[in-house]
């Protein structure tokens, strides 16, 4: 699609807040907010002087790409996005649970984006978190307004009557752009809706300081999807780099979410995965004076990760000893080593009798080349550790580490989240 080029400027000048220029498209508008600084400047005059500065504009990011200034193509017809006006509702809002229906209060903010088109009509889009709402004037058959939010209404002559789904107020909290009346913050409107099919109909009453109704609009909106919000937009020179970035965003998401899935799979397979024992040896080292044991030779046939297990017991109650396993290949060279305390303690105190007892430890050991090995054993007793000790040794094969799996799974989890939320900044 060819790019979109910008709709005439009725005038273009410099703020008088921050030196950005400011362009003016709608020959009635009377002031211009300037998105970088918030200084409002009147548009018709020709110094365009300041009358007004709005807080930081930094506060009220827009919710994803659209801007003022942006071009687009609603059927066939050429617009520009004009302004932005940040609302924030108070509201009593109807919901429909399991056969019951009640009402709730909410506080909501959403931006609504005026769009001029070539030919000086208005259309409208709004925004919140949740997406994206278009939005049209239109003159309904049998205006009113409701006194209450437990109404049921219909503005359309032949139509059956709906329950109001919101109402209450909203005021203006921020805004940037062209405006073609006296805006500004703190302005109020009240509203009600209600829905018919896919569309809502909202009627918005406009109020004067006073709080007096001084002006009615009535708007036919229905939620839009952002591709269709993007094919909108596609022509704008900006929109490119938008979609590119989108893409980029998704597809780095989607990458993490299937490493995500395959760590997952591979860690829940690594702890129910049984290990299958190659060697297991063990002796009792009757007294103080047996401190070491030699095991028979034994076959670890291939390369990589095994798991040495100790275990340890004693027959004299509270005593600790520390053994030390050395793994030795043929040569009698030491190629790893496990350590580890063993101990059992028991008694009484004032909730009755305890216990607590070590009597196991192990440790992965990679293994760089298969062959024949043994252990040497080693324990050093405490000093009261006069019984017997018994001490075993097991070599496990099919060792998978869990905590880079578990790791893996966090890690991926969470740049996954990442990546998607980035995207629905460009969404």
């Amino acid at each position: 699609m060819a790019e979109l080029k910008s709709i005439n400027t009725v005038a273009q000048f410099n703020c008088g807040g921050c030196g950005s220029t400011l362009s003016v498209v709608n020959r009635r508008a009377k002031h211009v907010a300037c998105q970088y600084c918030g200084s409002v400047a009147d548009a018709r005059s020709d110094a365009h002087k300041v009358i007004m500065k709005l807080p930081d504009p930094k506060r009220f990011k827009p919710f994803s790409f659209m801007k003022v200034g942006m071009m687009a193509v609603v059927d066939g017809m050429k617009y520009q996005v004009i302004a932005r006006t940040r609302w924030r509702q108070t509201y009593v809002e109807r919901w429909v649970e399991d056969g019951e229906t009640g009402y709730s209060n909410e506080i909501w903010e959403y931006d609504t984006y005026t769009l001029l088109s070539e030919y000086f009509t208005y259309l409208y889009i709004s925004e919140d978190k949740e997406g994206f709402f278009s939005g049209e004037e239109y003159l309904p058959d049998k205006p009113r307004i409701p006194n209450n939010h437990l109404e049921f209404v219909s503005l359309t002559k032949g139509k059956s009557t709906e329950p109001i789904q919101e109402m209450g107020t909203a005021k203006v909290i921020y805004f940037e752009g062209e405006t073609n009346y006296n805006i500004a913050v703190g302005d109020k409107i009240k509203f009600f809706s209600y829905k018919k099919g896919r569309n809502s109909f909202v009627t918005e009453s406009r109020l004067n300081k006073k709080g007096e109704v001084k002006e009615i609009e009535f708007f036919k909106e229905k939620k839009m999807k952002v591709n269709e919000v993007l094919e909108y937009f596609k022509g704008d020179p900006g929109i490119y780099d938008i979609l590119q970035k989108r893409r980029m965003f998704q597809f780095l998401g989607a990458l993490c979410g299937i490493t995500f899935a395959v760590f997952l799979i591979s860690m829940i397979f690594s702890f129910i995965k049984p290990e299958s024992a190659i060697f297991l040896d063990n002796t009792t080292l009757s007294t103080v004076a047996d401190s070491s044991y030699l095991t028979p030779f034994f076959e670890l046939p291939e390369a990589g990760l095994y798991r040495v297990e100790l275990k340890g017991n004693q027959a004299q109650d509270n005593t600790w000893f520390y053994q030390m396993a050395y793994l030795i290949d043929n040569n009698g060279d030491v190629v790893n080593s496990v350590e580890g305390e063993f101990y059992r303690y028991s008694g009484y105190d004032s909730d009755g009798y305890w216990s607590e007892a070590k009597l196991e430890n192990s440790k992965i050991v990679k293994l760089k080349e298969p062959g024949t090995f043994r252990a040497q054993i080693f324990i050093k007793r405490d000093l009261i550790n006069s019984g017997s000790v018994n001490i075993g040794i097991a070599i496990k094969k099919g060792v998978m580490l869990s905590r880079y799996f578990v790791i893996g799974t966090i890690l991926f989890l969470f740049s996954m989240i990442v990546f998607l939320a980035k995207g629905k900044q460009y969404k």
